[in-house]
């Protein structure tokens, strides 16, 4: 089965689990009547993980984000249960028929019919993805080039990418910044892109230096090369400042406002559980 196939596959299966909880996206009214806030994982480098790690509702999540959700179900009262469903990158985007339409405007199939309330897993806010859904922004960000510590001397500058190999996850703001670097700085010497859907695949490549660099946020790549990649440093950061945030369908203004009056809030006070998440 090829990934693209498999990908459906999950989607139609994850339709058959979750489609008795609701037919319909959810406001923020019906989330408290009903007690429970659906969040949407995905398991990557520094955002959160999940064991065993192909389960898909009956998880043991932990990291940051997963302690976040826990903080922002709980900032809409007691009795609220948060219940968390790992989904892959890509599905967060599919339409109802399991297909990314890059460009459409439609809202994503996981918020339309109700199984995801959030997507919590620091998404990067895209021309492309406000299109679907919207931002509530949580902090600012840049990419950076991670690559293998022997090879700190040939990445100094932007210039330096050309040619090289590059591993990346596909419909990410790194993939997006890649291909537009080849129609433009590098349109006369290509950058390589290996499309690698696990991220985890990403850095076996590049500490075995099957891949020459690829991207990550600022803080995912920090905590990769401190904990995850030992081998591999950040080499400098590319691309304009961004901003990266939680996603929500567009019509839930209420439950928009609510995550931003937390975010707000938690900001504000230093002794906040948002801002001790972050310290540890």
């Amino acid at each position: 089965m090829n990934s693209i196939s498999r990908k459906i596959w999950i989607f139609v299966v994850l339709g058959l689990i979750f489609g008795s909880m609701s037919t319909q996206a959810r406001p923020l009214s019906e989330i408290l009547k009903s007690k429970e806030l659906r969040i949407c994982l995905v398991v990557d480098n520094g955002v959160a993980s999940a064991e065993p790690p192909d389960c898909r509702d009956n998880c043991r999540f932990s990291g940051r984000v997963y302690e976040e959700s826990l903080v922002f179900a709980k900032s809409l009262g007691q009795d609220i249960q948060p219940k968390f469903i790992q989904v892959d990158w890509d599905e967060q985007f599919f339409n109802d028929q399991g297909i990314i339409e890059n460009g459409k405007e439609y809202t994503p199939a996981l918020l339309e019919n109700g199984t995801c309330d959030i997507y919590p897993s620091n998404l990067t806010r895209l021309d492309w993805r406000e299109k679907m859904m919207d931002f509530v922004v949580q902090f600012p960000n840049r990419m950076m080039v991670v690559i293998h510590k022997d090879n700190k001397p040939k990445f100094k500058k932007l210039e330096d990418l050309a040619g090289k190999k590059a591993g990346t996850t596909p419909n990410t703001s790194y993939e997006e910044w890649l291909l537009n670097q080849n129609k433009t700085v590098f349109s006369q010497n290509p950058i390589h892109i290996d499309s690698i859907p696990d991220e985890k695949d990403i850095l076996s490549k590049l500490q075995k230096k099957q891949i020459d660099f690829t991207l990550l946020d600022a803080m995912v790549a920090i905590l990769t090369v401190r904990n995850l990649a030992l081998n591999c440093s950040v080499a400098f950061p590319v691309g304009p400042t961004d901003e990266i945030g939680w996603a929500f369908r567009k019509q839930d203004k209420d439950l928009q406002i609510a995550v931003n009056n937390f975010f707000q809030s938690q900001l504000h006070d230093h002794l906040s559980e948002l801002n001790q998440i972050w310290q540890a």
